[in-house]
């Protein structure tokens, strides 16, 4: 997906507020984070963010590719959201590890509220509009009626946490990219990054799975 960056910051507009400090889980956990591939050419000019779009031919090819990656390795618990571009690589990686496999909403992208299906110019420009409330406090900001990326991550952390009993387990997930770097961000004293990019090293891989390890 082609992320649309937020706005630049005004002139005159101090830092934004900071967020509030991450949990800690500490369960000695590895987690994969995997992204689904391209979706279709049709959704190219729209902010589709949630919304059930199809994925690409390349993007079909892609995902069995990485499915293909993961056959035999341990996995206890796959999880993804319930959209179809995500669901159908949850269910491959699933099929590949014999895991245990559940699919929830909590893990769609961000929701866009009023502004989610529009033309991306137009949401573009809606943003930029916004620029001084976005960076009053981006974190809760949330002016289209959706979800704030404070809530973003309340969601999906839910998720990790209940899932963090088990030793070992994968995400196939619907977080964005912008998403991946809140978790990376805020998470960096307490997520040690493997250098691993998939259990079979493919340039490919680099893109779409990224391993990290919760430390006791």
């Amino acid at each position: 997906m082609l992320l649309i960056a937020p706005p630049p910051r005004p002139a005159g507009i101090d830092s934004p507020p900071t967020p509030p400090p991450p949990p800690t889980p500490g369960k000695g956990s590895r987690i994969w984070l995997a992204r689904h591939g391209k979706v279709s050419t049709d959704y190219a000019r729209i902010a589709y963010r949630s919304m059930d779009v199809p994925l690409s031919e390349e993007g079909l090819a892609d995902g069995r590719q990485l499915m293909e990656s993961f056959r035999g390795v341990p996995v206890t618990l796959v999880v993804s959201s319930d959209l179809d571009r995500a669901a159908l690589l949850g269910r491959g990686i699933a099929a590949m590890t014999s895991a245990k496999y559940y699919v929830t909403k909590a893990l769609r992208e961000i929701d866009r509220g009023t502004w989610q299906g529009i033309e991306r110019t137009d949401f573009r420009q809606r943003w930029d509009a916004q620029a001084a409330e976005y960076w009053g406090d981006p974190w809760n900001w949330c002016a289209h009626g959706g979800d704030s990326d404070a809530a973003l991550f309340a969601r999906g952390w839910a998720v990790i946490e209940e899932a963090l009993g088990e030793e070992h387990w994968i995400f196939s997930t619907l977080f964005s990219s912008t998403f991946f770097c809140f978790l990376s961000t805020r998470f960096s004293p307490f997520l040690s990054a493997s250098r691993r990019r998939s259990p079979k090293k493919t340039p490919w891989h680099t893109h779409y799975l990224f391993p990290y390890f919760f430390p006791l």
